[in-house]
């Protein structure tokens, strides 16, 4: 409101236009200093005398880098001149002013060390500062912001690098992933001659089992078989179950020696007396192998619910796919040599999309559609869709996780080694986990069957077999976490044996081969045995009628005493 009133015009005083004090320079520091007090003391007074206020009151904060020595009120004409002598020093260069403050630089001037400097705890050389020089708590406060501005900018660029780092390392196992897939996936022509085979032997079957059917299952229809997978059949004789433990072997054998006799194509069969026993044989023409089993409807329903899943999203072929190799690789998928049967890998896999992953990469099929899923519905009805290859059409899901198959491959390790197995069980069925009940036999590793409900991985009954699985998965884990520039094959030679010292595995097939030859010489111990026993018995009996070696060597003795 100043600014609206009029002011008495400025008067320099008569010393100041003199040219007898030897001002300085009007364009020196000094002259502009001593300008700059002057017309302040001037406008403080002015308002003081309009508006008869005290002039202290009033002060105008005074430019920056002004002498602070002088006083508000006006100064007596020797104060200003001792100032003016001030200002000159200043005009000459010389830096020893009572305060000096460098207005360019945020350190202070140095000056010669006085006796006064002697307990500065500053040291020696500089320059103490006033404390109306010192920044205040608002300077203080923005620089101390300032400077966690700057280490959290760096933290900030430190966590992006990281972050960088880890989605390129996301991208590269998923396109590795992706490769292996088109690589190993089950081509058209694997899948003809598989086709083609169970035609021919469904024409032969039919010759002693009329009206039967030949059911291709397992991993050539669900969506996950493999080039030079084997085929599985499921010889369907009625539609009701049968009893897998008299009923179906007698089949079996009856149909081993038929297509033993029969097709020429057949080589190789043997019959395996498992819980769901299965004819095993090797097609002499193509080289796949081959198990046919009785009535399993269960094995059809599962492939019909591994198919669908397969479907609802192009994430979890390429991952179950990687997965099955990896246990493969480490020798954990083998549920004879009590690790994890295939079926429990892909099952272990499917929990781990349903349930860990937010949100759900899959659905939960047999909740959501009871209908579709359900233990009563027709066989043959299943087996048309299987054979579409194309899911079930009203299945209608589209998942919101956007995942890539590296940052999943890497929360399923992480998952895998977190998880208590041997106290929980994993429900596909249910899409979450529950604790054991009190009508299950405990083991080390419990993953629901989402049909017969029962546990499919109770191969796993022994604990050092358990303790491999665990390190296999934990040893991964820590490879993916630790190493940005891991690949899908450093996981997959990270577990290999290495040195010349290590047996080379035996396949499956050298497997059966040796037990198959164990058997046989079991037999033929048990021949020789019976055999000697046989032979003892007739050697008593004949002693105790009187004959045998006894009265051959007591009939020498007298012929050469005859002699």
């Amino acid at each position: 409101m100043w600014q609206n009133h009029y002011l008495p015009p400025y008067r320099f005083p008569d010393w100041m236009t003199s040219e007898t004090h030897n001002l300085p320079h009007q364009d020196s520091d000094a002259y502009n200093l001593i300008m700059t007090h002057y017309n302040q003391q001037q406008f403080q007074h002015g308002m003081a005398a309009r508006w008869n206020v005290n002039p202290v009151a009033t002060q105008v904060p005074p430019a920056r880098g002004a002498v602070r020595a002088i006083s508000n009120p006006p100064l007596p004409p020797h104060r200003l001149m001792e100032n003016h002598r001030d200002l000159r020093r200043l005009g000459n260069g010389q830096q020893n002013l009572r305060v000096t403050v460098n207005p360019s630089s945020s350190q202070p001037e140095k000056r010669k060390h006085t006796d006064r400097d002697d307990g500065d705890r500053y040291g020696s050389g500089v320059k103490r500062v006033r404390s109306d020089d010192r920044p205040s708590t608002v300077q203080r406060e923005h620089a101390r912001t300032a400077a966690a501005d700057d280490d959290n900018d760096e933290c900030s660029s430190d966590d992006e690098e990281e972050v960088s780092d880890e989605r390129t390392q996301a991208e590269r196992l998923s396109r590795e992933m992706l490769e292996y897939m088109d690589l190993h996936v089950q081509k058209q022509p694997d899948y003809q001659a598989k086709e083609e085979l169970r035609a021919r032997l469904e024409s032969d079957i039919r010759e002693i089992y009329q009206r039967t059917n030949l059911v291709l299952v397992g991993s050539s229809m669900n969506g996950f078989g493999r080039c030079g997978s084997d085929a599985d059949f499921c010889l369907v004789l009625t539609l009701r179950e049968i009893d897998q433990r008299f009923d179906a072997r007698h089949i079996l054998d009856q149909l081993h020696s038929f297509l033993k006799h029969r097709c020429s194509y057949i080589c190789k069969s043997f019959v395996i007396y498992a819980k769901v026993p299965i004819l095993r044989f090797t097609d002499r023409f193509t080289g796949i192998e081959c198990d046919i089993n009785i009535n399993n409807m269960t094995g059809i329903r599962n492939t019909h619910l591994l198919q669908c899943y397969s479907k609802v999203d192009r994430r979890v072929v390429p991952m179950v796919m990687w997965l099955k190799h990896w246990f493969k690789s480490n020798g954990i998928n083998d549920a004879s040599q009590g690790t994890l049967s295939s079926y429990a890998i892909v099952l272990l896999v499917f929990y781990y999309l349903q349930e860990v992953c937010s949100p759900p990469v899959i659905p939960r099929l047999q909740e959501q559609y009871p209908h579709i899923f359900s233990v009563n519905k027709d066989i043959h009805s299943i087996h048309r869709s299987i054979n579409c290859h194309q899911g079930e059409p009203d299945i209608q899901f589209r998942s919101k996780n956007t995942q890539n198959l590296g940052e999943l491959i890497k929360g399923f390790f992480e998952h895998s080694t977190s998880f208590n197995y041997t106290m929980m069980v994993m429900s596909l069925r249910l899409g979450k986990s529950f604790k054991l009940p009190n009508n299950w036999r405990q083991q080390y590793i419990h993953i629901e069957e989402p049909i017969e409900r029962q546990n499919v991985a109770r191969a796993v009954h022994k604990g050092f077999q358990y303790q491999k699985i665990l390190a296999k998965l934990k040893e991964a884990d820590q490879v993916l976490s630790s190493d940005l520039n891991c690949s899908l094959d450093d996981l997959l030679s990270s577990h290999q044996p290495q040195g010349s010292g290590v047996t080379k595995k035996k396949t499956k097939r050298q497997r059966i081969k040796d037990a198959l030859r164990f058997i046989r010489r079991k037999e033929k111990s048990k021949q020789a045995t019976s055999v000697a026993t046989t032979t003892a018995n007739t050697d008593q009996h004949t002693r105790f009628n009187g004959t045998g070696s006894g009265g051959t060597k007591n009939n020498g003795k007298k012929k050469k005493q005859s002699r």
